[in-house]
């Protein structure tokens, strides 16, 4: 069971003030009558609008209801997947990690980007170091040349941990165990 943190609580509390503002806003207040305003008047190049039926009325009112509760559900699903991102960015980054995200960053996955076992195995998640002996550097140890596919002139201890994410999925993404071109997963076995 997970401890309540307070994002956890903030979110409660969201929810909370939105499931009665919703509610309270599907009903109109008591003695209210509603009334449709048709100019009395129009041009003479125009028809005159009619004024909407009672059953023209319930629809749209029931339309503009099924819209709200859609949108209250989409805001429902948003702060419950706010709350599991925020648990998961509190997880520490290790080697077994199914992803990790470091400073609002997710820097490995597996799916789009490399697995955490390589920035583990490469650089222990830190960005900045280099391997000394090559111009490997980085979050996953990537060599100069692959640097400058990615359009950087430097080894990527040089860029930010942003760009080194970005350069990564780059390079993970072009192609599954492609051994001709050494991209995708092959490149780092």
């Amino acid at each position: 069971m997970l401890k309540p943190t307070i994002r956890h609580l903030a979110v409660v509390a969201l929810t909370a003030a939105i499931t009665l503002t919703a509610l309270v806003g599907c009903q109109p207040p008591p003695g209210a009558a509603q009334t449709v305003h048709v100019a009395a008047t129009a041009p003479a190049s125009r028809p005159v609008a009619k004024a909407p039926t009672q059953h023209e009325i319930d629809v749209w009112t029931w339309y503009t209801e099924l819209n709200r509760q859609a949108d209250y559900a989409r805001l429902v699903a948003f702060a419950a997947a706010v709350a599991h991102a925020a648990e998961i960015r509190n997880q520490p980054c290790t080697r077994y990690s199914s992803s990790c995200w470091i400073d609002g960053l997710e820097v490995c996955n597996g799916r789009d980007r490399p697995t955490c076992y390589i920035a583990w195995r490469e650089s222990r998640f830190r960005w900045w170091v280099r391997n000394s002996a090559s111009t490997a550097a980085g979050y996953y140890g990537m060599l100069l040349g692959w640097a400058r596919k990615c359009g950087y002139n430097t080894t990527l201890d040089h860029v930010g941990p942003a760009a080194q994410v970005s350069c990564g999925a780059w390079l993970w993404n072009r192609g599954v165990d492609n051994y001709r071109t050494g991209q995708g997963p092959h490149n780092w076995r």
